[in-house]
C-alpha cells in the first residue's frame, strides 16, 4: 500500500540574530515525522517582500503557511513590527518570537493579530510543532469566519435590496389597481344612475356583483400592502406615549358603522392607559384587524367584546366574539398568510388579518394566544410587555 506524502510546511523565519536563527533551524531539523521548508530573512521589509513574492517561489500556494516573527529587527521593534507585518500580510498566521517570558507581551501580541508566541530559549521540538500546528488551524478558522461574515453581509444587503424592491413594487402596483378599481366603481354607479328604473333584476344582480367584487379587491389590496409593510425587514417599532384607551374607543366607534344588524361591540378597560409606551400604528393595526375579524365571522345579533387591561407590567388586549369559531385542525396555520378556517363558507376575507396581527405583536415583543371553538366563538389575547421611558431610551441608543 502506497503512503501519501504530506507536502512540507512552508515557514518563513524572520530573525536577525544568527545564533537564534541557528537554534531554530536545529530544532526543526530534529523532526523525523514532518517535513519543513524554511526560508529566512533578517528584516521586516524583507519579510513583507518575501510573503508578497511567495507565489514566484511556490506557485501552489499564495503565501507561507506560517511566519515566525521576531519583534526586535533592525528596521522595526516591539509590537509595531507585528502590526506593520499584519497590515501588509493579513492572511498569514504569525507566531511571535520573544526573548522575554512575559504574559503581558503575549497578550498584547495576540490582541495585535498574532496567533501565538514562543519564548526563545524555551523552544522544544514538541512545543514548536504544537504551536505552529494550532496557529495554522486557528488562522484557517478565522479566515473561514471572516469569509462567512462577508458572505452574510452580502446576503443581508441583497435581502434588504430585494425587500425594498418588494415594498416599492407592491406600493406602485397597488396604487395602479386602486385607480382602476375606482374607475370601475364609478362607472358602475354611473351606469346604475343612468339606467335607473330601466334595468331588470338580473342586470341589477350583475351590477351588485361587480360592486361586491370591486370592494373585495380594494380590501384585498389594502391588506396586502399592510402585510407587506409590517413584514418588511426595514420596519422598526417607533415607541412613543400613547393613550391606548382613547385609541381603542375611537376604533370601536369607527367599527360600529360596519356592524351587522343587531350586532353590538363593547369596550372595557382597567388601569391607567393614558401613558402607554408603544408604537401607535402597530397597535392600531392589531386592534383594527381583531375587531374586523370578530365582526366578519360573527352572525347578526352577536356581541363583540374588547377588553384592555394592565396586569403585572403587561398590557393584555382581548377580543371575544360568539361567531363561527375556527376548527382545531386549522388553528396552527391560521397565522400564515392567506389561510382561513375551513368553515368560513361564503364569508369574504383575505386571510391576512391574523398574519398582520401576529407580525405586529412580534415587532412589539409580545405574544398572541388564540382560543376558539366551532359555533361557540373565538377569543384572541394579545399580551404586550410594558416599557418605561428610560428603557425605551436605552433601546434607542443601543440601536443607533
Amino acid at each position: 500500500m502506497s503512503v501519501t506524502m504530506q507536502p512540507p510546511t512552508q515557514i518563513l523565519l524572520v530573525e536577525d540574530s544568527p545564533s537564534d536563527l541557528d537554534m531554530l533551524k536545529r530544532t526543526f531539523s530534529q523532526s523525523i515525522d514532518h517535513t519543513w521548508y524554511l526560508a529566512d530573512v533578517d528584516s521586516l521589509d524583507e519579510a513583507i517582500l518575501a510573503c508578497r513574492s511567495y507565489a514566484a517561489i511556490s506557485p501552489d500556494a499564495s503565501t507561507f503557511d506560517v511566519v515566525l516573527l521576531d519583534l526586535g529587527l533592525p528596521d522595526s521593534t516591539g509590537l509595531e513590527t507585528l502590526m506593520q507585518f499584519r497590515a501588509a500580510v493579513p492572511d498569514t498566521p504569525i507566531v511571535v518570537l520573544t526573548g522575554l517570558d512575559d504574559d503581558e507581551i503575549a497578550l498584547q501580541s495576540i490582541s495585535a493579530g498574532a496567533q501565538d508566541y514562543l519564548v526563545k530559549g524555551q523552544i522544544t521540538l514538541q512545543r514548536l510543532h504544537h504551536t505552529l500546528r494550532f496557529a495554522m488551524e486557528r488562522q484557517q478558522t478565522l479566515l473561514k469566519l471572516q469569509q462567512n461574515e462577508a458572505r452574510s453581509r452580502r446576503d443581508l444587503a441583497m435581502v434588504q435590496e430585494l425587500d425594498k424592491f418588494q415594498l416599492d413594487f407592491v406600493g406602485v402596483v397597488s396604487q395602479e389597481f386602486r385607480e382602476l378599481l375606482g374607475v370601475i366603481s364609478n362607472a358602475v354607479e354611473l351606469l346604475r344612475t343612468l339606467l335607473v328604473g330601466a334595468i331588470d333584476t338580473k342586470i341589477e344582480g350583475f351590477i351588485n356583483q361587480i360592486q361586491r367584487s370591486s370592494s373585495y379587491m380594494v380590501e384585498f389590496i389594502h391588506d396586502v400592502v399592510i402585510c407587506n409593510y409590517v413584514q418588511s425587514l426595514q420596519l422598526m417599532p417607533m415607541f412613543a406615549t400613547c393613550d391606548v384607551g382613547s385609541l381603542a374607543r375611537l376604533l370601536v366607534q369607527s367599527a360600529r358603522a360596519g356592524l351587522k344588524p343587531n350586532q353590538s361591540i363593547m369596550f372595557q378597560s382597567s388601569g391607567d392607559l393614558t401613558q402607554i409606551q408603544t408604537d401607535r400604528m402597530l397597535l392600531e393595526h392589531i386592534l383594527n384587524y381583531l375587531i374586523a375579524n370578530a365582526i366578519q365571522y360573527s352572525s347578526a345579533g352577536g356581541d363583540i367584546q374588547l377588553d384592555v387591561q394592565l396586569d403585572l407590567g403587561q398590557m393584555v388586549i382581548s377580543v371575544r366574539d360568539h361567531g363561527i369559531g375556527i376548527p382545531v385542525a386549522d388553528q396552527p396555520e391560521i397565522w400564515t398568510g392567506f389561510r382561513r378556517g375551513s368553515n368560513v363558507g361564503e364569508l369574504s376575507g383575505t386571510g391576512l388579518g391574523l398574519t398582520i396581527v401576529k407580525r405586529c405583536v412580534d415587532l412589539l415583543n409580545g405574544e398572541v394566544v388564540l382560543t376558539s371553538q366551532i359555533n361557540q366563538g373565538t377569543m384572541v389575547q394579545v399580551i404586550l410587555p410594558m416599557l418605561d421611558v428610560l428603557s425605551i431610551a436605552d433601546t434607542s441608543l443601543s440601536t443607533n
